[in-house]
């Protein structure tokens, strides 16, 4: 991810602008004042931070729960993720956007700049939606580190002939014990080099296995019977609405930048998950049914197999850094 480590960094240091104190609709023209009392963010910066939280672990499922409905239907099911999670991100920031523009017509500045899903929630739901909202933000939480645990449990037990067990409780100790002790400029920059790594093994994986792509495995006909055993999966890939009041702070709550920002941000992690799910199911796609066509790449000799345990592994520890500061800043403001 584009540093999901920095994301959560970026909030505590962020400080949000004084913007109109006016209610802003995400549909309307009105914008904010053109001279901000700081520096904001750029659209860019703030699209990568939509696009680094988005591309992690989800990626590494979707080629196997894809692969019975082929790569037509899965297309076709991940662009309409896409458009539902572009759409929600959307709603999320006018929300934000509103209350930002609400406490800051108040005087309330120090609450517009610690703003986070559940005040959100506690603004426009009550305290019965905001804990109805935390106890959600937390199951999901919980569900995603378990699987990022699980399968980094694989792949470090593999690598050091231990079970995935103990292979689990390492690599939890290791990266958790890291989010709690080491200072946040050595985590930034960890984080931003394992992000190079994604970026570069990804990279390398298409290269490499573009010449076993079979246009007969992509042309197949679509099963679209078994595309809805797939969305749920597709949908989670797409998750990363828990940065958005982030990505609103940064951009000064300014309508039109935000609105771009997650646009673009989520524009490109779905253009990365198409050309995945072309290499991957165009390459494994004679795979044997119930066989993880992504198990049957890394299976393969040469660097294939190495470049897809690299990807996996960095996918997961960069989207279980991310979870885990998230969760972590999450709590703070609850218990704060």
């Amino acid at each position: 991810m584009s540093c999901s480590t920095c994301i959560f960094h970026q909030a505590r240091r962020l400080r949000i602008v004084d913007v109109s104190s006016a209610k802003v609709d995400l549909d309307s023209d009105v914008s904010v004042p053109s001279e901000p009392s700081e520096p904001q963010g750029s659209v860019f910066a703030s699209a990568l931070l939509v696009a680094g939280t988005t591309v992690g672990a989800g990626i590494l499922a979707v080629p196997a729960i894809s692969q019975p409905a082929g790569f037509i239907a899965s297309s076709a099911g991940l662009v309409g993720c896409c458009a539902l999670m572009i759409a929600t991100g959307l709603l999320m920031a006018e929300v934000a956007i509103n209350r930002i523009t609400d406490l800051q017509g108040q005087g309330r500045g120090s609450e517009a700049a610690s703003l986070s899903v559940m005040s959100m929630a506690q603004s426009t739901l009550g305290a019965g939606g905001a804990r109805a909202v935390s106890a959600l933000y937390l199951f999901q939480h919980y569900c995603l580190l378990v699987a990022y645990i699980s399968r980094a449990g694989e792949l470090v037990g593999g690598a050091l002939g231990t079970s995935s067990g103990a292979g689990s409780v390492g690599f939890a100790l290791g990266v958790g014990t890291a989010c709690a002790l080491l200072p946040v400029a050595v985590l930034d920059a960890a984080n931003s080099a394992m992000v190079v790594g994604v970026v570069a093994t990804f990279a390398g994986l298409v290269v490499l296995v573009a010449p076993m792509v079979q246009a007969s495995a992509l042309l197949a006909p679509p099963v679209w019977s078994e595309l809805p055993h797939a969305l749920p999966v597709m949908a989670l890939a797409f998750v990363y609405q828990n940065v958005v009041p982030v990505v609103v702070k940064d951009l000064g709550a300014d309508v039109r930048r935000v609105r771009a920002a997650i646009v673009l941000g989520s524009l490109l992690p779905l253009a990365m998950f198409l050309v995945w799910e072309a290499v991957v199911l165009g390459a494994m796609g004679g795979a044997s049914a119930g066989v993880d066509p992504l198990a049957s790449l890394a299976a393969q000799p040469g660097a294939a197999g190495s470049l897809v345990e690299g990807f996996s592994f960095l996918a997961i520890v960069t989207s279980y850094i991310g979870f885990c500061l998230g969760l972590s800043d999450f709590l703070g403001d609850a218990l704060g």
